[in-house]
């Protein structure tokens, strides 16, 4: 068998390389992974939440009530920006502001620190303008945010977010999505977290080889509205197993914690309190307190494990040893909590960085399938520069 290449296709995979960018933020106290994005012309560098629970680019627009950063995208300082019509039959738009351009109102889980549950809003209208991504352009849908809900506790200190789920956002493909139809990356995406939690290395187009040890173990994607979901078969503590099974967990980098819906938090609270009873202060822990642990007091909790099917038959698991699940949320205040939120009945299920920082995680659009393969720790660190490292594509 062969493969017909043309070529204007050979040039595109020659051009075609894995970008790595450098990740700022943590899981506490910021609670937000961050990348750099330049938007317009001439070009101005905006911090944006890493999501890979959200599907748009919105950014802090001049004059926004309630965001809080300096820095702003401007469409009228922009050559190349032009606002999206509504009613119009070329994008997919829903509200008009104003009666003529497109208007976007999002409403977000996960973004209150304090308290997961509560939503928090952001509103504005659509332009379309240049966007660059680690020395990568192209042209799509942004959203300038006019109006922001004070209890938004992760945009505090980033306004605005870049959204990695779904192929588009108002009938224009989202950035990755541009990249990948330009032939410059692979529809796929990977992330590691620093293990200090400060930052980490977003790749696009695939996984470095040097940010992980071993090899991927792959499950298949479940897709939930657009977002990435994957199939949970058990949630194991130590070596007993509570019977959890949820089809559809959404893995989520703008998350912070392990979020789970009621039958899957109090399943584990009850093996807690019947296997670990002697452990210290495990009860006040499981009620919402926060407590002063040593080291060894930490140690001497459980290991979690996370089973799911494996694309190639059998399964695999993802651990998270107690330090990733009993962590300081305030600076300072040397108090321990326990960093897995109930969602309530029939809430939300999500795995988000405390999960995700132990492994590189590859979100491999191309083939529907998420990965998981140990974190090199020694490589996968935050090491801001202006210049994205470049790794060819074999």
């Amino acid at each position: 068998m062969y493969e017909t290449v043309y070529p204007g296709e050979l040039n595109l995979r020659r051009a075609r390389r894995d970008v790595n960018l450098p990740v700022g933020g943590n899981i506490y106290p910021l609670g937000i992974f961050y990348i750099s994005v330049g938007l317009g012309s001439p070009q101005v560098d905006i911090n944006v939440a890493l999501d890979s629970g959200s599907c748009t680019l919105l950014v802090p627009g001049k004059g926004c009530d309630g965001c809080t950063s300096d820095i702003v995208y401007d469409p009228s300082a922009s050559h190349t920006s032009k606002p999206i019509p509504c009613p119009s039959f070329h994008y997919d738009c829903y509200h008009c502001s104003n009666g003529d351009q497109c208007a976007f109102s999002n409403t977000y889980q996960t973004c209150n620190l304090t308290d997961p549950s509560q939503p928090c809003t952001v509103t504005g209208v659509m332009y379309e303008d240049q966007f660059n991504l680690g020395g990568l352009s192209d042209k799509v849908a942004i959203g300038t945010i006019e109006f922001q809900t004070k209890n938004f506790e992760q945009f505090y200190v980033i306004d605005g977010v870049i959204g990695f789920a779904c192929k588009t956002s108002f009938g224009l493909p989202i950035p990755l999505q541009a990249l990948v139809n330009a032939g410059k990356v692979k529809d796929m995406f990977s992330v590691c977290l620093d293990e200090d939690l400060v930052g980490g290395i977003l790749t696009l187009g695939g996984a470095d080889p040097s940010l992980y040890t071993g090899s991927f173990s792959y499950t298949p994607l479940v897709y939930a509205g657009g977002l990435y979901a994957i199939n949970l078969q058990n949630i194991g503590i130590g070596p007993h197993s509570t019977g959890v099974q949820l089809p559809q967990l959404i893995v989520d980098s703008g998350t912070n914690i392990l979020l789970l819906p009621a039958n899957a938090f109090n399943a584990m609270q009850k093996i807690f309190l019947t296997h670990y009873a002697s452990l210290a202060h495990v009860s006040g822990l499981w009620n919402g307190k926060c407590f002063p642990l040593t080291a060894a007091e930490i140690a001497a909790y459980p290991t979690l494990s996370l089973t799911f099917p494996s694309g190639s038959g059998g399964t695999f698991q993802l651990t998270m040893v107690p330090s990733t699940y009993l962590m300081i949320k305030k600076a300072g205040s040397g108090l321990h909590c326990l960093s897995i939120d109930n969602t309530g009945p029939g809430g939300l299920p999500i795995i988000g960085d405390t999960t995700m920082q132990n492994y590189v995680t590859l979100f491999d659009r191309e083939n529907s399938q998420l990965g998981f393969a140990p974190v090199n720790k020694q490589n996968c660190k935050y090491t801001p520069s202006p210049t994205p490292s470049m790794i060819e594509v074999n």
